[in-house]
């Protein structure tokens, strides 16, 4: 196994993680700055997304390798207890969450099925909530080793966020908001598929979605998943 720590993003579909991936993969000491599709926190799938990050020129002086994790999946917990996996845990608000995966499915979802899910409210909370219980899980056995943060800071306080950040991996020089451009930048199944994300600078700007309702009844079971996740992370979700 390699001497390279992984620094797994865990969170959930549109929660500014691709723009934090970027920013993450375009400091000199990282290598990786999109989702990999690997069981990154279990051995096999770390090897599998170790194998896939070799192929980038910065992987040989990289002291971190990076991949983020937005769909349930398995874990082993020596991973983390021995520091080969440092966990970021990012946790948007249900309502802008919820419409902001439904705009995502309006506008740039190309396969009919997978369309139809991510434009329904139901399927979009059922998710919203299934992910956000893997994470309390995940935080109530390692809450220590965790950095947890809302990710409306990603918009609201970012400069502050990135020092917190990398004072956490203990990384050389700054994070910064301006970012690279790399090969799948933007193509989907890589991460934000709209074209904000190739501007290559942290836009602080929130998106609008007045034409998109969420239901009262599902954002009810979405804000109490939330709510629930910050109890056992230690916080309340407000800025």
């Amino acid at each position: 196994m390699s001497d390279k720590t992984f620094i797994v993003l865990l969170s959930h579909m549109r929660s500014y993680t691709s723009v934090l991936a970027h920013i993450l993969g375009s400091h000199p000491d990282i290598c990786g700055y999109s989702e990999l599709h690997c069981d990154t926190l279990t051995r096999s799938g770390m090897q599998n997304a170790r194998e896939i990050l070799q192929r980038r020129n910065d992987f040989a002086t990289a002291k971190f390798l990076l991949d983020k994790l937005l769909h349930n999946g398995p874990q082993a917990s020596e991973l983390i207890d021995c520091r080969q996996v440092m966990p970021l845990i990012g946790v948007r608000q249900p309502e802008q969450t919820l419409k902001s995966i439904i705009n995502m499915g309006q506008l740039y979802c190309q396969d009919a099925n997978r369309k139809r899910r991510l434009t329904d409210a139901g399927y979009v909370t059922e998710y919203y909530v299934s992910r956000l219980r893997w994470l309390e899980y995940f935080v109530s056995r390692h809450r220590a080793r965790c950095f947890i943060f809302r990710a409306e800071q990603m918009l609201a306080d970012s400069q502050v966020l990135l020092s917190q950040i990398r004072s956490f991996l203990a990384l050389e020089g700054n994070l910064q908001s301006s970012y690279q451009l790399f090969d799948n930048t933007g193509s989907p199944g890589h991460g934000d598929p709209s074209p904000r994300i190739r501007l290559g600078e942290l836009q602080l700007r929130e998106n609008c979605y007045e034409a998109i309702e969420i239901p009262l009844p599902l954002l009810e079971i979405a804000k109490q998943a939330y709510d629930t996740f910050w109890a056992t992370a230690g916080g309340d979700g407000r800025l």
